[in-house]
């Protein structure tokens, strides 16, 4: 099931370490200061909204790298995977032409690749080395 993208982001995690907090309590208490200036908030707000705006970006950016380098790794995963599952298959397909029964495939094969019968049953079912049960 593919995630779906948060429709915002916390305003928190547009600024880095404290940055935000200092900004929200500067303006939280701005009229308490000098309410006489103007360009004084002017002057923040267009910093909040320039720091906004670049983390924003710089979030977004890290979220596609990141994206994009968990598909690599799934794939390269993967690719890993069916070969070790070929190796599992012919190493049980070896095991059945010297004369051991299917029912010891699993048994036999697990310690040698370090997965659990179950596993190694599953692997044997996906290769069509051995057939399912029927029940």
């Amino acid at each position: 099931m593919k995630k779906k993208k948060p429709d915002h982001i916390p305003l928190e995690s547009l600024f880095k370490d404290d940055s935000f907090l200092r900004h929200a309590e500067f303006l939280f208490h701005y009229e308490e200061r000098d309410a006489t200036d103007p360009r004084l908030k002017l002057a923040i707000l267009g910093e909040l909204a320039r720091n906004a705006g670049e983390n924003v970006r710089k979030k977004d950016s890290r979220r596609e790298q990141a994206s994009s380098g968990g598909k690599r790794t799934g794939e390269a995963r993967k690719q890993a995977a069916e070969k070790s599952h070929q190796n599992i298959a012919n190493d049980a397909r070896q095991l059945l032409q010297s004369g051991k029964a299917p029912h010891e495939l699993a048994g036999i094969l697990s310690p040698k690749h370090s997965l659990t019968k179950t596993q190694i049953r599953n692997i044997l079912h996906e290769t069509g080395v051995k057939p399912k049960k029927r029940k």
